[in-house]
């Protein structure tokens, strides 16, 4: 787990030209990005306890008390059914098989541990999270960069996260369209998605979009025009958003002392 850390260099802005009423509008727009900085970080802390605990699972997958456990179930239904003078047949030991497996997941269930997909199903959301977040504070960068008043540098740092994130748009805006994704369509006609290389695979030649990829850090969709966007989830995007935010926060004038973020209390 690694919480990123961040200077405020006061406790207001300086009140310029602008007036108090932007000063103050500024820095609820710099408290919002903040925000978002800090909601990537705690969606990529969640990203990668799932993540640990996808790869834990599937260290135990077939572990041989699985497969005794559902042995003993196994040979306890069909006790049953032969109590029952059932006939062993097809249809019987498919029923048996049935139980088994439906038996030995709820025993799991009950004690905690997830289906497998539902671990996948988890770090998607994470992944998703850390897209919006940092969808959100770049929004939020082009807004500052755009008011009168505000710091020249802004355009730079603004110019800073699109080059240090190219694709962000894309993969934010085409999960808006997540449903016209699916069917392949753009707005007037159909999308041909690109082929994208997997960890199982290579590319193969076009036609499948990717509507919900993750593999390892990477999170990624096909775009409108059927480019095959990601974004990556990891310590080093982090990395490059902190570096922004500050380099942000140090080009506006400030007052009274110095804050060390994320604050431990309230």
């Amino acid at each position: 787990m690694r919480i990123l850390e961040i200077t405020v260099p006061g406790s207001f802005l300086k009140i310029g030209e602008e007036g108090p009423v932007q000063s103050e509008e500024n820095r609820r727009r710099l408290d919002f990005l903040t925000s978002q900085f800090y909601e990537a970080n705690v969606s990529l802390i969640a990203f990668d306890a799932s993540s640990t605990k996808q790869r834990l699972r599937q260290l135990l997958e077939g572990r041989p008390a699985d497969e005794e456990q559902k042995r003993e179930i196994h040979a306890e239904l069909t006790s049953k059914y032969l109590a029952l003078d059932a006939d062993l047949d097809c249809k019987t030991q498919d029923q048996i098989n049935l139980e088994t497996e439906a038996r030995f997941k709820r025993t799991k269930w009950q004690n905690g541990e997830l289906p497998a997909g539902f671990l996948r199903t988890e770090i998607v959301i994470h992944a998703r999270a850390f897209v919006y977040a940092l969808d959100a504070f770049g929004k939020t960068l082009q807004l500052l960069s755009d008011t009168p008043g505000c710091p020249g540098d802004l355009t730079d740092r603004h110019q800073e996260f699109r080059r240090a994130f190219p694709d962000l748009t894309s993969v934010s805006d085409s999960l808006q369209r997540v449903a016209d994704r699916a069917k392949g369509l753009r707005r007037e006609k159909q999308t041909h998605p690109e082929p994208f290389r997997d960890q199982l695979a290579p590319a193969a030649e076009g036609g499948i979009p990717a509507l919900n990829e993750q593999w390892g850090t990477r999170y990624g969709i096909s775009a409108e025009n059927g480019h095959y966007s990601e974004v990556e989830v990891s310590l080093a995007t982090m990395e490059k958003l902190r570096g922004i935010l500050q380099r942000t926060m140090d080009a506006f004038s400030w007052e009274g002392d110095q804050q060390h973020l994320p604050p431990q209390n309230g």
